[in-house]
């Protein structure tokens, strides 16, 4: 089953949203207006999604992943999560925490600057996108990681651990120099 929503004027979505949908695999919130900032999935908006394989929200004005657990209740089989072109400035800790079979993650043509592990001290009041260890933590099926054309400038070593069954790392189009 499939839900389109894409094209629209969404700005946030509840809690609870989408709980009646048991049996939706597709969803697709692609082109909305989702530029608010924090809070444009409360916590619970995925709740009852048991079925869902494939989450699109490009192109949907998205500037910061968070709080933490955004995506909380989506379903554990989520294959993919496609976060592309969008203006992605700031990526919460956690922001995928329970997504353990997500295998495809596009966050291509974002704002996203950094890639690297941050103490907690180090990200309070960093205007820096930073991706950290615990953000990929977890993400043990992940097959497809697209990063390209965004603001990379550097990748700590470490970043990328835990990710066994990572086969695409796409970083092309960014300035990445250590």
């Amino acid at each position: 089953a499939l839900l389109d929503l894409s094209g629209n004027r969404l700005a946030r979505l509840r809690a609870h949203t989408f709980r009646d949908l048991i049996s939706l695999e597709v969803l697709n919130l692609a082109r909305n207006r989702f530029a608010g900032g924090d809070g444009a999935f409360a916590h619970g908006t995925f709740l009852g999604l048991d079925s869902l394989r494939q989450l699109l929200v490009d192109a949907a004005q998205l500037r910061v992943l968070g709080p933490a657990g955004c995506f909380a209740g989506m379903p554990v089989n989520l294959a993919e999560l496609d976060l592309a072109n969008n203006r992605i400035e700031r990526i919460e800790p956690d922001a995928f925490k329970g997504l353990m079979q997500l295998r495809h993650l596009s966050l291509a043509n974002n704002q996203v600057n950094t890639l690297l592990v941050a103490d907690d001290e180090d990200q309070e009041g960093s205007t820096a996108t930073t991706i950290t260890t615990s953000l990929l933590a977890g993400l043990y099926d992940l097959d497809t990681l697209d990063l390209s054309a965004n603001r990379l400038d550097a990748i700590a070593e470490s970043t990328f651990v835990g990710l066994a069954r990572l086969r695409k790392l796409l970083l092309n189009a960014n300035g990445i120099h250590s």
